[in-house]
């Protein structure tokens, strides 16, 4: 989603959530999110994608590691 179309997006969420009692599919309290993601990626993709959450060192120490292989034929 681009940040241009985001406040549209947000405001969509807010209004359905108060004018129609319409919850988002994903949670938007933060401290309930990961246990979401747990559950809707399982064990294998969550693991992969929280390797890169946070400040995403262990992604950016992967690609430059793999920048680092060559193949020479």
């Amino acid at each position: 989603m681009s940040d241009e179309n985001y406040g549209s997006y947000q405001s969509e969420v807010y209004g359905k959530g108060t004018l129609m009692g319409i919850l988002p599919s994903v949670t938007t309290d933060p401290r309930l999110l990961e246990e979401q993601a747990r559950k809707a990626l399982g064990e294998r993709s969550f693991n992969y994608v929280a390797g890169g959450a946070g400040e995403k060192a262990t992604m950016d120490s992967n690609r430059l590691a793999f920048r680092q292989w060559k193949l020479y034929v």
